[in-house]
């Protein structure tokens, strides 16, 4: 499909290409709200905008009548369509709507009930976000479409799980507060609770093998979770603005610990990772300001970008044996770490790998150690005592002018000089 500023260019059922004049509707809702349309499709409408502030239950219409067409169908909710709706206290959709898009209720204060159609087949992520007060959940399995035919909803809200599940792939795409996980269930969709603020616990049963990206951002309500064994795959940026998450235990079988991952869990003050995990993502506890010490596992080969970067707490690391790569900003303003052994496999550190890690006192540089990127020690002014073996193939350390110098030998490049 195609838009220019006046026009889109649709395709019928029947393969024909069609011209479409885009046009933006404003019309009263049954319950009384002043709602908001665009064409998104040949006669169809998506919701784009409505303000209710009045505690009120809303009602949309199955369609809506414009200047080009007479009966267009409300088919989409868009993102953001709800947003700040705060009187808001239930909402009924019509058997029109197939597409529900990411935050599609965000900010509905008092919104307590929801009732989704079974024309639904599409969902977007974080479509309940900050839905303080939303407490149930529940999905029509069949009713009739506007059309007159009766249609099997792709998703459903078994055992009364106050919550929206993929019917065909067991997949739990929203949440809220009072959320039941039902043991059939085998993933956590992506965003699936996303900034579901009322949130304070939750169980997740053994059945659950994937937490698929975002599926916990920014429940700001949450404390602590424990993750089964049977999960296998921890999305990116599963916990990220979990800020009162104050423990996590993880799975023993996780081989990654992903992007972002507990980006922002500032009261987050211990974590166990196990000893399967390989590799620490990008900004995977980036300001975790509560965390105090971490135990690298022993498989662990790479420390991402900027993975514990803001750690200001952080004064006490293990680093694993089979550690290959520290990599850009990986430490970046640490600045409670006062030492660290970097162990022998370590081939690369990267561009300001510890910048600003005021307190280090002490480091070594191993021989197998052959990259260091620029500014890698920036900031670091108590550093007094660096450990480098004289027959180090890359890099050496010399005094000049009474101050301290690691320096690359073939290009007499200073990696650091002392304050």
């Amino acid at each position: 499909m195609q838009i220019n500023d006046d026009y889109l260019y649709d395709t019928l059922d029947c393969g024909c290409p069609i011209c479409v004049r885009i046009e933006k509707i404003t019309a009263i809702s049954p319950s009384g709200q002043e709602l908001h349309y665009e064409v998104v499709r040949h006669k169809e409408v998506a919701l784009t905008r409505c303000n209710a502030q009045e505690a009120q239950c809303v009602e949309v219409p199955p369609s809506v009548k414009g200047r080009y067409c007479s009966d267009y169908k409300v088919s989409t909710i868009n993102g953001g369509a709800f947003k700040g709706s705060r009187g808001m206290t239930s909402i009924a959709l019509p058997a029109s709507v197939t597409i529900i898009k990411d935050k599609a209720f965000e900010g509905c204060g008092v919104l307590s009930l929801v009732t989704v159609p079974a024309s639904v087949i599409k969902i977007g992520q974080s479509i309940f976000a900050s839905c303080d007060s939303l407490e149930s959940i529940k999905v029509v399995s069949r009713q009739p479409t506007c059309g007159g035919k009766t249609c099997k909803s792709l998703y459903d809200s078994r055992d009364n799980s106050n919550a929206i599940i993929h019917t065909k792939t067991n997949t739990l795409v929203a949440g809220c507060k009072n959320t039941q996980i039902p043991m059939s269930v085998t993933a956590i969709g992506a965003g699936a609770f996303g900034g579901c603020t009322g949130l304070s616990k939750i169980t997740i049963p053994d059945s659950v093998s994937i937490l698929g990206e975002k599926a916990f951002a920014d429940c700001g309500g949450l404390r602590d979770i424990r993750l089964p064994d049977s999960v296998e795959i921890l999305g990116a940026y599963a916990f990220d603005g979990c800020k009162r998450l104050l423990s996590v235990i993880l799975p023993s079988s996780l081989a990654a610990i992903m992007d972002g991952v507990f980006y922002g869990c500032s009261s987050l003050s211990r974590i166990y990772l196990p000893r399967t995990i390989t590799s620490i993502g990008y900004r995977a506890f980036h300001g975790c300001t509560n965390l105090t010490s971490i135990e690298c596992p022993a498989a662990l080969q790479v420390i991402g970008e900027f993975a514990f970067a803001g750690c200001n707490r952080l004064a006490s690391v293990s680093l694993s044996q089979y550690l290959r790569s520290i990599d850009d900003g990986a430490f970046y303003e640490c600045s409670s770490l006062t030492s660290l052994e970097i162990p022998d496999a370590v081939s690369h550190l990267g561009y300001r790998a510890f910048y600003g890690c005021h307190a280090l006192t002490t480091i070594n540089i191993p021989n197998t150690l052959v990259s260091i990127g620029n500014e890698a020690f920036e900031g670091c002014d108590h550093l007094a005592v660096v450990s480098i073996e004289e027959n180090h193939p890359v890099f050496g350390i010399r005094k000049k002018q009474g101050r301290m110098e690691i320096f690359e030998k073939n290009s007499d490049k200073v990696i650091f000089r002392q304050s």
